[in-house]
């Protein structure tokens, strides 16, 4: 769907055009977090489950593989546009965020998990968007993988001895709980 020069749809620009430059775009980054969050769909058995939440601003899903919860991702899209309606970054007003309760089967309790995050300044950013850490921007490295120092990498969260654990999750952004690696 929407291939091709121009689309704000793709996931990349492959050339230069008079209405826009070549480089990665957006929902390139979205592909990275799905491709995550499904896993190596070859080496196992991987099925995903809705997990109902109160807000049709926020999503989460559940990933087993082989009949093993193993991932849990979700979705913030409450919007939080970086920029005004002039193009000027916003600097006064604080991104919100919003802390999601996760509970996981109790022999969970007591790990620590890994989570990545698909961030970016804000739901109209063009570009300075990260998955776990690392940018895919034509402009670093024509497109490779560059792991951004300035930008959190490697997070951990602990789970509750019942399985319960918190996730903080700013505005117009996702985040993936990896249970197993």
């Amino acid at each position: 769907m929407h291939q091709g020069t121009n689309y704000r749809y793709a996931a990349w620009q492959p050339i230069s055009t008079p209405n826009a430059t070549i480089g990665t775009k957006p929902p390139y980054y979205g592909n990275i977090a799905v491709a995550s969050m499904l896993g190596d769909l070859t080496k196992a058995n991987v099925s995903i489950t809705n997990i109902p939440l109160s807000s049709e601003l926020e999503s989460a899903y559940a990933a087993y593989v082989d009949g093993e919860l193993a991932r849990v991702a979700i979705i913030n899209l409450a919007e939080y546009n970086y920029t005004d309606s002039s193009g000027a970054a916003h600097t006064t007003r604080p991104r919100p965020t919003v802390t999601y309760n996760i509970s996981v089967p109790s022999i969970y309790g007591g790990q620590s998990v890994g989570v990545q995050r698909l961030m970016a300044n804000g739901s109209d950013a063009l570009s300075g968007i990260t998955w776990d850490g690392y940018s895919y921007n034509w402009e670093l490295d024509e497109g490779r993988p560059v792991l951004l120092r300035n930008v959190t990498r490697g997070e951990m969260v602990k789970i509750g001895p019942g399985g319960e654990l918190q996730v903080m999750l700013p505005f117009s952004s996702v985040a993936i709980v990896h249970l197993r690696q």
